[in-house]
């Protein structure tokens, strides 16, 4: 049987390790995108060739990129999916000494894998941030002028030809 300061240990070692991310998955979170725009660093490639090629036709003009905002089942998902990476490696690293603290029998699947902890963890680690990066990709590209819709990666399902873009630009500044 668990006694109380074990079972306190344990309790504490869960939080420390996941509290944060069972705080950002259902604290209250701010609303709506920041104010700054993002860093040019942290614009794709595709992004920036944009930005060049706008910036050129239109001197005077700014362009900024973004992460288009993720659903919120999405941003949860992907969260989920964090906690349980996560869990699994931390399982694989102190289950020797995790299962016998808390009074239990290790699982059968703990010690089919127990001579693999590092792969498992390994493979925890690889898929977990691969799953998660998955869920939260929106695939966006977007282009707006002046809270105009240029271009929609999200409706046409390919990215923008550039000219197109520009012209759009210039059609929509000159009718402004």
């Amino acid at each position: 049987m668990v006694n109380i300061s074990q079972g306190a240990v344990a309790l504490g070692v869960l939080t420390l390790l996941f509290g944060g991310d069972l705080y950002s998955m259902f604290g209250q979170r701010a609303e709506g995108p920041s104010d700054s725009p993002p860093d040019l660093a942290a614009m794709s490639d595709r992004s920036r060739v944009l930005k060049q090629a706008v910036e050129g036709s239109f001197p005077g003009i700014e362009v900024h990129g973004g992460t288009y905002p993720v659903s919120a089942t999405k941003a949860r998902l992907s969260q989920l999916i964090t906690v349980l990476q996560f869990s699994i490696i931390g399982v694989m690293a102190f289950g020797d000494k995790l299962f016998p603290m808390l009074g239990m029998q290790p699982p059968d699947i703990y010690e089919q894998v127990r001579d693999k902890k590092f792969a498992v963890g390994m493979a925890a680690w690889f898929f977990g941030n691969m799953a998660s990066s998955s869920i939260s990709n929106t695939g966006a590209f977007e282009v707006f002028y002046n809270g105009s819709l240029v271009f929609s990666k999200l409706d046409t399902g390919q990215m923008p030809n550039f000219s197109a873009i520009v012209q759009n630009i210039g059609a929509l500044s000159s009718s402004s």
